[in-house]
């Protein structure tokens, strides 16, 4: 989906000497690697979101928005690993999350249906939105899946010990990363809304690492697509080799594509992004 930026303000930080100031959120983390956060929308009580940095833009249940008030103002068109759609836009005037605070956000509208996940539904949580890059794009945070905390910082960190980092590259305002493979390259988002490795089949790009196996169809907020499950033997993501690792490829029309895939974040012990450097640093578990 396509939204406008936010402006996005992070509060004021304690700070030590000589270090960056950071505040954290605790966060949910469901069986199949989603992160659920607490966000309060025009001064609302907290509801359950999505963190998802493999998204463009931030979505709320129209369901929520017509409780909330908020009106829509514009249509755009919705865009997924699966097809893409018309869908209406909400102003949202403030939507915090945690020490962050988004103002005037444009939120794609989508149905309660659309935002069901079977892993949320077996945690008795209702999801009600989705945080996208929209938000998160000019912020500096770690998300540590290990402790379940997002810890957010207001100044540049030196790469955590044991970290690959990676360039981060805007692409229809989200973020990739390129993985060098042994015969080719990957440009893959770095995602915590995706459960699997997803690859698009686009050309010869796939055709290495991966064995093709059942056919099953892939769901996302604009609709579904034909894929297959599959294998990947090997992916190297900066200094950590990945081996025997499930995916599941998208069919595509063949032609060229700016983005391969999806790399699914929880497969790791902790991401740190940084939007105004354009880094992000990936360590192993």
């Amino acid at each position: 989906m396509i939204s406008p930026a936010a402006a996005v303000a992070v509060p004021a930080l304690s700070r030590q000497s000589g270090t960056a100031a950071t505040a954290e959120l605790p966060f949910r983390l469901t069986p199949q690697g989603a992160i659920i956060v607490p966000v309060t929308i025009n001064g609302s009580a907290p509801v359950s979101f999505l963190l998802d940095t493999g998204s463009n833009g931030s979505v709320v249940s129209d369901r929520l928005a017509a409780s909330l008030g908020l009106r829509a103002v514009a249509r755009t068109t919705m865009l997924s690993a699966s097809e893409q759609k018309e869908a209406l836009v909400a102003g949202i005037e403030e939507l915090t999350l945690g020490p962050v605070a988004a103002r005037n956000v444009l939120a794609t509208l989508v149905t309660p249906g659309d935002l069901h996940l079977p892993d949320t539904a077996a945690l008795g949580c209702t999801v009600q939105g989705v945080i996208g890059q929209d938000v998160l794009s000019s912020l500096r945070y770690t998300i540590d899946y290990q402790a379940r905390r997002i810890y957010w910082r207001d100044a540049s960190a030196d790469a955590p010990r044991r970290a690959s980092r990676f360039a981060l590259e805007p692409q229809g305002d989200r973020f990739l990363i390129r993985l060098p493979q042994e015969h080719h390259e990957l440009r893959l988002v770095p995602d915590t809304g995706s459960e699997a490795l997803v690859l698009f089949q686009n050309g010869e790009t796939i055709s290495d690492p991966v064995a093709s196996g059942t056919a099953i169809g892939v769901t996302g907020l604009a609709g579904t697509r034909a894929a297959r499950r599959a294998i990947v033997r090997k992916l190297r993501v900066g200094d950590t080799t990945l081996t025997e690792l499930p995916a599941v490829v998208v069919h595509g029309d063949g032609g060229p594509a700016p983005v391969d895939g999806l790399l699914p974040l929880h497969l790791f012990a902790r991401v740190t992004f940084d939007g105004p450097e354009r880094r992000l640093f990936i360590e192993p578990r």
